[in-house]
């Protein structure tokens, strides 16, 4: 989809001017920090949370994209001197060993599958179970379909927070000099990975109390639970950081897509158009991402209306991934074709970190969410200039606005450092380059040598356009895909709604089962197993007199210990009588109910929320009515498995009759069709004639009747809900 110029006048106020009247759509709080520094690449970040870390008294708040365990939470030396492990997950459990009263909080995104291998495997059991009581992990996935959460915050004992685009995760640290070989750069299997350049800011004062209470509400609606009060202690400032500002005005802005009731946030959308048409001579970026639309068209305006401005963008060469390929290469050469078509190309450069003798020439990889405004304001956070970071995703922007000359020139001064550790000279050659030209472009340019510079980025060979849009509308969205109205909640929890990836889960389901059929009567597995011995097995092995007790004692074992019951039932009706095997099917799936209750009503709630994380959360929202209704409802919706759900509601002390009654009332209709549904298919197995193939379907598509029965009872509940 092209880009089409406006030719609106943008009516936006001067950042600096517009500090407290534009606070409602540009920022959520400005307040003053009494100290702010700007931690260029993990290696110095990593190293001063370290040090807050260990001065941490009462409470630490960590929110991110990723959180690993194995991260080697290290400064710039590569190697920790202070007696404290160096991976995250035992640093965090001996701070708790020397400080039991410590609480540590740890909040991460409850991703997407795409995002899987990227990832480390099961956080919880590696942040959770391996550290102790007083670290509690929630990961957290209250944001519509296709959002993530995108924030990277710690705030320790509410006093001093760090912010930007780094997660406390593998692959990241990195030093300045961003060597194409550094043997300390690899990642838990001793893997070497490519230089990593990013940036992040700490603060204390009223930015950190601010962002303290941000991380509490987030929180709150991810793990269910009230923090205590912001109370400020302690000085936990990294000891020997000195601070690059004090006295600074800080900005905080937001993206939150609109979610159950609570509208939208652009505020980073708004600032930046804001600060875009504010400024007067240079524009400086760091940017992993450029696709923006609206970030392209703030460009066009203010370059257009000022022929004095300046743009200088640095990001990644390139963008692997089979969505981030098309979709992002392919959106930013449209911005740069756009920026062109306005007639401003000749004032932007695009730029890419290249290292010497780099056989691939992909440089240093560019992850950094930044901008400079002349010197007047400096902006470091989570946000890219997608579309996504405008308005899909959480997104947390710290941005500070010069007060005074000294201010001015520290700003100056970070952005120098940047482009001169990019263009491997000082900060002060920098400097001066501008100064003799009057040019940022100019001093770039000057600058740049045949060694680690600055090189353009190009962007004639970007993907095919329609490809690029196509995939673009689905990894690059301005808005979420789809909203929690299009999609249903389930109680407020998960999408409820059938949508085609559903029903390709149902078809393969059922495709799967005829494959299977199909292999035992027309393959060679036939020479093995024949399924009407298997079911005449099954059968002689069902009219032991005992059987029925057995079957019993399975259904509470397995209950108990998280064996799908689904699969109990499905057996149980290819071993009995349909009647027989409905009334077996019954009462094993309630004994083992009520005993996974009574369970779930002698073990503490907290301990068992710490353990399960957000699925505990789900069923107690769920319950909240505490009736049989909610029992019920909750049965027939899979917002968790059925031993979680019987743990959960013990643990919630609803009364054993609602719980008993509602469990009986929500599983009944299932129960039968899933015992139809297996005596077809022992049916099947036996005798594949045609018919029992017509039955078998039949079965399937009630199956299919009672989800879709159950997703209209769960939208009518929820517009109730609502209304």
């Amino acid at each position: 989809m092209a880009l089409q110029m406006r030719t609106k006048t943008s009516q936006a106020k001067p950042l600096g001017d517009a500090r407290v009247e534009s606070e409602g759509d540009d920022f959520w709080r400005a307040t003053t920090a009494d100290r702010a520094s700007v931690l260029i690449d993990a290696a110095a970040y990593y190293g001063a949370l370290r040090k807050s870390l260990l001065e941490a008294q009462r409470s630490v708040f960590i929110v991110g994209w990723d959180v690993d365990s194995r991260t080697r939470l290290v400064g710039p030396e590569g190697e920790a001197d202070d007696g404290y492990p160096e991976e995250l997950g035992p640093f965090l459990a001996a701070l708790m060993t020397r400080r039991p009263e410590l609480r540590i909080n740890i909040l991460l995104w409850d991703y997407s599958m795409v995002y899987a291998l990227e990832r480390e495997p099961l956080p919880t059991v590696n942040l959770d179970w391996k550290t102790p009581e007083g670290v509690s992990i929630c990961l957290d996935d209250q944001l519509p379909f296709g959002s993530s959460h995108h924030q990277k915050i710690v705030v320790i004992d509410d006093a001093v927070a760090y912010s930007g685009g780094l997660d406390l995760t593998i692959r990241r640290w990195d030093t300045p000099d961003h060597r194409l070989e550094n043997p300390r750069r690899v990642d838990p299997a001793d893997e070497p990975y490519r230089p990593f350049h990013d940036i992040q800011i700490v603060l204390d004062g009223g930015p950190a109390r601010d962002l303290a209470e941000l991380v509490r509400k987030r929180w709150r609606v991810a793990a269910c639970e009230t923090p205590p009060e912001i109370e400020p202690q302690g000085d936990p400032w990294p000891g020997g950081l000195r601070p690059d500002f004090e006295g600074i005005e800080a900005a905080i802005a937001r993206t939150m897509p609109a979610y159950q009731g609570h509208p939208e946030v652009r505020e980073v959308a708004h600032s930046y158009a804001d600060a875009i048409a504010s400024a007067r001579n240079a524009i400086y970026i760091e940017t992993q991402y450029l696709t923006g639309e609206r970030i392209a068209r703030s460009l066009a305006r203010s370059l257009s209306s000022n022929p004095e401005l300046e743009v200088v963008i640095v990001g990644p060469n390139v963008s692997k991934g089979w969505l981030e390929d098309p979709s992002m290469i392919g959106g930013r050469a449209r911005v740069m074709a756009f920026l062109e078509d306005a007639g401003v190309g000749d004032r932007v450069r695009l730029l890419y970190p290249a290292l010497p003798d780099d056989p691939t020439g992909e440089g240093t990889m560019v992850h950094a969410k930044f901008m400079t405004v002349d010197d007047r304001s400096l902006r470091v956070g989570s946000a890219n200039l997608n579309n996504r970071s405008m308005g899909t995703d959480s997104e947390c922007d710290i941005v500070l606005i010069a007060g005074n000359d000294d201010h001015r020139r520290k700003i100056a001064e970070i952005r120098n450092r940047l482009l001169g550790e990019h263009l491997d000279v000082d900060a002060k050659e920098v400097g001066d380059a501008i100064a003799a030209g009057k040019s940022l472009i100019g001093a770039v340019d000057s600058l740049a040598g045949d060694g680690r510079t600055l090189k353009p980025i190009e962007t004639e060979d970007a993907p095919d356009e329609e490809i690029a849009t196509t995939i673009g509308l689905i990894a690059d969205p301005e808005r979420p895909i789809l909203g929690a109205s299009e999609v249903g909640d389930r109680f407020g929890v998960a999408p409820g709604a059938p949508s085609p990836t559903r029903w390709s889960r149902v078809l393969a389901l059922a495709l799967a089962a005829l494959v299977v059929v199909g292999l035992w009567r027309f393959t060679a597995l036939a020479d093995l197993t024949h399924p009407e011995e298997l079911v005449e097995w099954l059968r002689q092995f069902s009219a032991h007199g005992a059987m029925p007790f057995i079957l019993l004692t399975v259904f509470v074992i397995g209950g108990t210990i998280g064996f799908p019951v689904t699969v109990l039932i499905a057996v149980t009706a290819m071993m009995m009588s349909p009647g027989t095997a409905f009334l077996i099917a019954v009462t094993g799936s309630i004994l083992s109910a009520w005993v996974g209750f009574r369970i779930g009503h002698v073990i503490n709630a907290g301990w068992l929320r710490q353990r399960v994380g957000t699925r505990f959360n789900r069923v107690n929202r769920a319950l909240a009515a505490q009736g049989i209704t909610s029992v019920a409802v909750l049965r027939m919706l899979p917002i968790a498995p059925f031993t979680l759900i019987n743990l959960a509601a013990g643990a919630s002390r609803i009364r054993t009759f609602d719980f008993l009654v509602g469990s009986a009332l929500g599983m009944v209709p299932g129960i039968a069709l899933l015992v139809l549904l297996g005596h077809q298919l022992s049916k099947l197995l036996s005798d594949p004639d045609p018919a029992h193939y017509a039955y078998f379907a039949l079965a399937v598509a009630l199956m299919l009747g009672l989800g879709l029965l159950i997703q209209h009872l769960s939208r009518r509940i929820r517009a109730t809900r609502d209304d």
